[in-house]
C-alpha cells in the first residue's frame, strides 16, 4: 500500500463513506486514479464501492461490530478475562471484544475499570464495579475520548493491566484507522504494565494508517486459531506470548 493509498483509506475510515470525486479532490489526482486505488482497497477487503462512493468496510457502531463473529469475540473476552485477578485496576481500550470483555470481568472479578469508550461506561452503569471514564475530546462516530487530557490521563492513572484492540497488524507491527485513537494507546504503552493485545484472526495482513508502538514487552497476544504460520512467527520474533483460541 503506497502513501497516497494509506491517505485514501485515513479519509474513507474518517467519513464512513465519501464521493469519488471527494477524493480525488482531496489527493490532488485524477478520479481515473482514484478508482485504481480503490480497486486495489477493495480487492484487499478494506473499502468497498458503491454509486460513485469508496465506504468504509468496518463501522463505528460497536453494536454492529460486535454482531459480527459474535461466538469468536466472546470467547476470546472469556479468555482474555482470565488474566484479570480481583483487586486489579484494568484498562479497557475499546472495541466489540473488548466491550464484551469489560461486561464480562464487571460482573465476576471485584476490579475498576478504566476506559476512553463511552459505550463500555454506559454498558457499565448498573455493575458493581468502579468505572473511571476518561475527560477529553469526545469522538460522536466511535463514541470514544480521546486528546491530551486523555493521555494525561493515562499517564497518571493506577492501571495494572490494558487491554488493547486494534484494526490490523502486518509485517511491521499493529496499526489503527484514527490517529488520535492511535495517540492515545501510544501513550498508553509507554507505561511499564502488564498489556495484552485482544483481536480475531481477521485483522492479520491488515495495514492501517496509524502504527501502535509499545516500549515495553507486551504480556501476550490473544487471538484465535486461524492465525496464519507467518504472523505466529512474526509475534514469536518479538517474544511475545501467544495465545490461541480453537475455531
Amino acid at each position: 500500500m503506497n502513501e497516497r493509498q494509506q491517505n485514501i483509506l485515513s479519509q474513507v475510515f474518517k467519513k464512513g463513506q465519501i464521493k469519488v470525486t471527494e477524493l480525488a479532490l482531496l489527493n490532488q489526482v485524477s478520479e481515473v486514479t482514484i478508482r485504481q486505488d480503490l480497486t486495489f482497497l477493495e480487492e484487499q477487503r478494506y473499502i468497498k464501492r458503491t454509486h460513485g462512493y469508496a465506504v468504509a468496510t468496518d463501522s463505528d457502531d460497536i453494536e454492529t461490530r460486535i454482531s459480527v463473529n459474535f461466538g469468536l469475540k466472546q470467547q476470546l473476552a472469556h479468555f482474555a478475562a482470565s488474566f484479570v485477578e480481583h483487586g486489579d485496576y484494568v484498562f479497557i481500550e475499546g472495541g466489540s471484544t473488548n466491550s464484551l470483555l469489560a461486561k464480562y470481568i464487571a460482573y465476576n472479578k471485584s476490579v475498576t475499570i478504566i476506559t476512553p469508550s463511552c459505550y463500555i461506561a454506559r454498558a457499565l452503569k448498573d455493575s458493581p464495579v468502579k468505572i473511571f471514564l476518561l475527560g477529553g475530546e469526545y469522538q460522536k462516530d466511535s463514541d470514544y475520548v480521546v486528546g491530551r487530557t486523555a493521555c494525561d490521563n493515562v499517564l497518571h492513572m493506577d492501571i495494572d493491566k490494558s487491554f488493547i484492540g486494534i484494526d490490523g497488524f502486518d509485517e511491521a507491527g499493529m496499526s489503527g484507522k484514527d490517529r488520535k485513537r492511535a495517540e492515545l494507546v501510544n501513550t498508553l504503552l509507554t507505561r511499564n504494565i502488564e498489556h495484552y493485545i485482544i483481536t480475531d484472526s481477521s485483522k492479520f495482513g491488515r495495514t492501517l494508517p496509524h502504527r501502535y508502538q509499545h516500549q515495553y514487552a507486551l504480556s501476550g497476544f490473544i487471538t484465535d486459531s486461524a492465525i496464519t504460520a507467518e504472523y505466529e512467527q512474526i509475534i514469536g520474533q518479538q517474544h511475545i506470548p501467544l495465545y490461541k483460541i480453537d475455531v
